[in-house]
Order: structure tokens, then C-alpha cells, then sequence
């Protein structure tokens, strides 16, 4: 299931956070469950309960809908984002916020793994085929 939710880059002439960084912040709420660029109707809201595994930005000409239909301010060409990082953030002024602020101390972040663990803990069948996968998709021929 994929789900998104619409964001506006902030202009340059926006207030940035004292660090020349700019926070755009997204509730798990606007997030909505799509198919390609149209939204599905009567679609499950995102249940966060379960982690989430994947975050990814894109940039598209379409507006989340149930019709698919362009934004009116898109402009083709080149572009740029730099993103410093990616976060969770507490809204206290959401329901049950304040209990989410306060129980902010129990949240345990999952430390990433290196790349000599990450190859460590790949499946066997991964470890035997992506050698010979390397022979055949060599980008150097």
C-alpha cells in the first residue's frame, strides 16, 4: 500500500530555522492511500502502529485526487531539494497529544545498521545470487 500526502516548498524568502535550514512539517493525518497519482476512495487511513518502513519524496505535476488533474502552479525543468533529515515530530495540539509529548522520553529509535552488518544479516539466496547478478548488470561495459 502506498500512501502520500501534498506539501508546498517553502519559497526562499520563507523563515528558516536560525541554521539556514527549513522544516516542513507533514501529520501522519494527510496522508492518503493512492494508486499512481489518484487517490482511492474510501481508502484506510495510515496505521502507523505497525513502524513504517519506507519514506520517499517525489516531485509530480499531479494533484492527490480521485481525478487525476495537474497542479496549476507546476513548472517543468530542472530542480533541486537538499534535505538535512527526516523526523518524527509530536503535535501537542492534536487529540491525545499531551499524552504523546509526555510519553516522548519512551520512544526507542532503532540504531541503523553499518554496511558490514547490513551485508551480515541479508538472506542466504542474496548472498549467493547478487555476485553473479553483478556479472550479468555491470553498468562498466
Amino acid at each position: 500500500m502506498l500512501y502520500q500526502a501534498a506539501y508546498e516548498m517553502p519559497s526562499n524568502d520563507d523563515q528558516e530555522n536560525g541554521d539556514g535550514w527549513k522544516t516542513i512539517k507533514i501529520p501522519f493525518e494527510d496522508f492518503q492511500l493512492v494508486s499512481g497519482p489518484k487517490m482511492v476512495p474510501d481508502g484506510k487511513p495510515l496505521n502507523t502502529t505497525g513502524g513504517i518502513y519506507q519514506i520517499g519524496l517525489a516531485l509530480s505535476k499531479f494533484q492527490i485526487s480521485d481525478k487525476t488533474s495537474e497542479l496549476p502552479s507546476f513548472r517543468p525543468g530542472y530542480f533541486e531539494v537538499q534535505v538535512r533529515e527526516i523526523g518524527l515530530f509530536w503535535n501537542s495540539a492534536a487529540p491525545g497529544g499531551a499524552d504523546a509529548k509526555a510519553s516522548q522520553d519512551a520512544v526507542n529509535t532503532p540504531d541503523t545498521l553499518s554496511k558490514k552488518e547490513s551485508l551480515q544479516k541479508r538472506p542466504m539466496p542474496l548472498k549467493l545470487l547478487l555476485p553473479l547478478a553483478r556479472i550479468f548488470v555491470n553498468e562498466q561495459r
